[in-house]
Formats: structure tokens, C-alpha cells, sequence
């Protein structure tokens, strides 16, 4: 077996029908490969739509029980029949050369342990104007995208964010080494938290792994408006801060360095005074992003002082 595509799913049926016919107009290159579905919501209409595509899509339907996006990732790591296996998402749609591109990728890049590639946003309707990355790139998180311009290049650990697993590729030996996806983050169920494909990535890079950018080969995932309101956003600013600190914590007591404390000091008060600005001049993005700012630097500075 040369390559093992793994989708992880919880209870998305009419999305994850949607991803499985996209993935059978996909060129596919000549080699042997699989398809492995984990069903984290042990559904059995999900079992059924597996079944549907067996005549068009090399899948092979896996239940996994524990609950959480790690413990999905994790036993796909152990039933890949290949030794890369690529991730990608239950809400995603391909271009046509995605998977030959990755694949072209992974053979022509074989010194790397990681390989990623590109996630387009598909907005449902026009981007709300208190959406604003442009005034705080924090923002740009709440969405699933991925882009490092369009020439394919290597992974550069000092400035290139970690790569989604959207459409993310790695060796099954290096996950292992890196003692497997981290199963105290990651979604569970319908609760949103993320950070095991940032924490795999970063931990294989440390060991001296590296990484290939592949540009042409291209996902595009969804932008449900939900993600984009102004309550889930606060909320996410919060997660973002607890996982922040999290990746922070070193040494045997697990505290956070002090400059931590410091910067997270600073960025509060930087975000309060541009969320007044914003207000007072009407700009419904810059007044947001300043918010969004401000409770992101309180939650980073709250949950270092709780060591939560």
C-alpha cells in the first residue's frame, strides 16, 4: 500500500456525501491506496454512506468510540495500511488534482516527514464587516484556510504556521515517535477546540522533521456563518487563549515564561484602545478586532495566573 487517505467524521452526513463525491472525480495516481472513514459518532448512516461508495472509492469504514478528534486521528494512525497518511475533512470539497498533486508532492519531496498543502474558504454569503483580519490576523483563525502563496516550497518552521489537517500528509512513523496525536484538545463532539494537528506538526518539526509546502494541491472548506458571528467569536478568542498557554507552559512546574505575562499585558490594553478608536470613528472592524484582541490577551493572561 503506498498511500492511506483517512476523512475523521462526527454526525455529518449530508457534508460528508458531499466530500466522498468530490473525492471520486479526483484524478487519482497510479499507485495502491485506501480510503479509511472514522466514524467518531459511531452512526450507522455514516456506515451506510461508506457502503454506497465501496464501487467507486477504496474505502474501508472504522467506528472508533472514545469520543474526540484525537482519538479518531490516533486509531487512523494505527489502521493505515500505507506509511503516509493523509488527512483531510468531512466538509471539504477537491480540486480535480489534488490528490495526484499531493501525491507528486510526497514522492518528489521523500527527505520530508509532513507534507501540506492548500485550504480555500467558501463563503455561503458575504463576509460580515466585524470580520475583519486585516486589523488583528488572530481573527483568521476561527476559519479554516491555509495559504503560502503559490509557489511550493519547504516548510519553514520559524515562520510558516503549522499546516491543518484539512489537507495535511505524514509519515505514520513520525506520528508514533512524536507519541501520537494529543487527545486532551482536539474537537469533541460538538465542541470545538483544535490544536492536535498544530501540536503533531510542531512536534515532528522538533524532532528534525521536515516539511514541503505543496501549492497546487488545493481543498476548499466551508465558512459557516455561525463561525463568523460576534458571539462565537469571543468564545473562540477564550479557546485560542487557554490553547495558547497551553503551548506556552515548559519545565517541570509547566509555568509560562515572563515575558508571557508581559506581552499579554501589553496586547490587552493595545486592543482596548483600538477597540475605542474603532467605535469612534465607525469602524465596525477595527472596534471588533480590537475586542477580540483585548479578551484574547485577558484569557492568555487569566489562564497563566490559574495555571488551568
Amino acid at each position: 500500500m503506498d498511500l492511506t487517505v483517512a476523512i475523521c467524521t462526527y454526525r455529518r452526513f449530508d457534508l460528508l456525501q458531499t466530500t466522498l463525491r468530490s473525492l471520486t472525480a479526483c484524478q487519482r495516481p497510479a499507485i495502491a491506496w485506501e480510503l479509511l472513514l472514522i466514524d467518531n459518532g459511531c452512526d450507522s448512516r455514516i456506515e451506510a454512506l461508506a457502503n454506497r461508495f465501496t464501487d467507486r472509492l477504496p474505502v474501508r469504514y472504522i467506528a472508533e468510540a472514545r469520543l474526540g478528534a484525537s482519538f479518531a486521528r490516533n486509531r487512523a494512525t494505527r489502521e493505515a495500511a500505507a506509511p503516509v497518511l493523509l488527512f483531510t475533512d468531512d466538509d471539504v470539497t477537491f480540486e480535480p488534482a489534488w490528490l495526484m498533486n499531493m501525491w507528486r508532492a510526497i514522492t518528489a519531496r521523500p527527505d520530508c516527514a509532513f507534507w501540506g498543502g492548500r485550504v480555500e474558504p467558501v463563503w455561503d454569503r458575504p463576509r460580515p464587516a466585524h470580520f475583519s483580519p486585516e486589523h488583528c490576523p488572530t481573527l483568521a483563525d476561527a476559519i479554516v484556510q491555509y495559504d503560502r502563496g503559490s509557489i511550493s516550497r519547504y516548510w519553514n518552521p520559524n515562520t510558516d504556521t503549522p499546516f491543518y489537517t484539512a489537507n495535511l500528509a505524514l509519515r505514520t512513523g513520525a506520528i508514533a515517535a512524536a507519541g501520537y496525536f494529543d487527545t486532551t484538545v482536539g474537537h469533541r463532539g460538538d465542541r470545538r477546540m483544535g490544536m492536535e494537528d498544530s501540536l503533531m506538526v510542531k512536534a515532528i518539526a522538533a524532532a528534525g522533521g521536515r516539511g514541503w509546502y505543496a501549492a497546487d494541491a488545493t481543498v476548499h472548506h466551508p465558512v459557516p456563518h455561525e463561525r463568523v458571528t460576534r458571539p462565537y467569536l469571543r468564545q473562540f478568542a477564550l479557546r485560542q487563549a487557554w490553547l495558547s498557554t497551553r503551548m506556552h507552559r515548559t519545565g517541570q512546574g509547566r509555568s509560562v515564561p515572563t515575558w508571557f505575562y508581559r506581552t499579554a499585558v501589553e496586547s490587552c490594553a493595545g486592543g482596548l484602545g483600538r477597540w475605542c478608536r474603532g467605535r469612534l470613528d465607525g469602524n465596525e472592524g477595527a472596534a471588533f478586532a480590537g475586542q477580540f484582541s483585548a479578551l484574547y490577551a485577558a484569557g492568555r493572561l487569566y489562564y497563566a495566573l490559574v495555571r488551568a
